[in-house]
């Protein structure tokens, strides 16, 4: 039996993924990782923040195409955050809308760990 064909989200954003990268070292950048390659997920994600407020934010992820669709998703859906709301996201919004395969919403875990330890260092620079 071969795997459901991916939903339309996850093709756009595998094929073209946004913001993909990492800021520079600076005062206003904030960063922060999860996962690890030889689990098969790792994502790094980075955010410029002016005035309470994620201005951009930059993704890189090893994983399968869901993931990268993910942390491409997420890397748009974030901009404008307060930290907050990064401690509100939850996987669950990301796996709704890319329809991931209940075998792989674990990797999303990975992702919302990602995103708090951005909200943690967030604070911890504050």
């Amino acid at each position: 039996m071969s795997e459901a064909p991916y939903n339309p989200v996850v093709v756009e954003h595998f094929g073209r993924p946004r913001n993909v990268g990492r800021f520079a070292s600076a005062a206003d950048i904030i960063a922060a990782s999860a996962g690890d390659p030889d689990q098969g997920v790792r994502f790094d994600l980075s955010a410029r923040v002016k005035d309470d407020r994620i201005v951009a934010l930059r993704f890189e992820v090893y994983g399968c195409p869901h993931c990268i669709a993910a942390g491409s998703l997420l890397s748009e859906r974030l901009q404008g955050a307060t930290q907050a709301q990064l401690l509100r996201w939850s996987w669950r919004e990301a796996a709704d809308e890319l329809e991931f395969p209940p075998e792989k919403r674990g990797r999303l875990l990975v992702l919302e760990d990602a995103v708090r330890a951005l909200a943690a260092e967030w604070q911890r620079r504050g």
